[in-house]
């Protein structure tokens, strides 16, 4: 009885990360989408040089700045009505024994060539023949995860939600943003794969639709 309670325990759990790994997914996705924009419009202005200078383009960098640091503090939330990925890592590595080698397997069906492959990407995540992913291992990606973020969510905390008193010396670089935006797209991908067996190898957009029509048209009419 005490063992199926837990095996309920552990699949309400793991079906609860799930749902978690999908709104990390929804979220990072969102914020490579405005990068892309951003990047575009960067593209656009650069390349034509009878674009003039204008003090739009130095709001629209804050806008962009401000929205993305925004969204990568998000992701590093450990309070306990957060869903981030920081909210992930943190639980998985204090219950290491659910995402285990046999619910891996069972995401990729009875096929010998899907099993065969499931167990060769599991080795990746706990080690060969390791039949739990050892909490260790979560917790270096989170701790990796925290360090790189840390210089976005101190400007975050210190002066984009609120006014705080203790100055902040530096505020955080492009580089560093953009640092923490690519490892948040390899953890994304990493626990998608963990947890869906669907694999994200990058977040960045395949835009439907030719969204710099826009930009080939004047806009003033005057």
């Amino acid at each position: 009885m005490g063992s199926d309670r837990q095996r309920e325990i552990e699949e309400a759990l793991n079906e609860k990360w799930k749902g978690w790994i999908e709104k990390v997914y929804d979220e990072t996705v969102a914020l490579f989408a405005y990068r892309s924009f951003y990047r575009g419009v960067v593209d656009i202005t650069h390349g034509n040089p009878n674009i003039p200078a204008s003090s739009f383009f130095d709001a629209l960098g804050v806008w962009y700045s401000t929205t993305q640091v925004i969204a990568v503090r998000r992701q590093t939330d450990l309070d306990q009505q957060a869903t981030s990925l920081a909210r992930l890592l943190s639980n998985m590595a204090a219950n290491p024994s659910v995402a285990t080698r046999a619910r891996f397997g069972e995401l990729f069906g009875k096929g010998e060539r899907w099993q065969r492959h499931a167990q060769e990407q599991y080795d990746k995540y706990a080690g060969a023949g390791v039949d739990a992913i050892p909490a260790e291992r979560y917790q270096q990606d989170l701790d990796e995860f925290l360090e790189v973020t840390r210089p976005i969510k101190d400007y975050v905390d210190r002066v984009v939600a609120h006014t705080d008193q203790r100055e902040l010396t530096n505020a955080p670089t492009f580089e560093e943003l953009n640092a923490a935006i690519e490892l948040l797209e390899k953890l994304l991908n990493k626990y998608m794969v963990l947890l869906t067996a669907t694999s994200v190898p990058s977040a960045d957009p395949v835009h439907q639709a030719d969204w710099k029509a826009a930009f080939r048209v004047a806009w003033l009419q005057d």
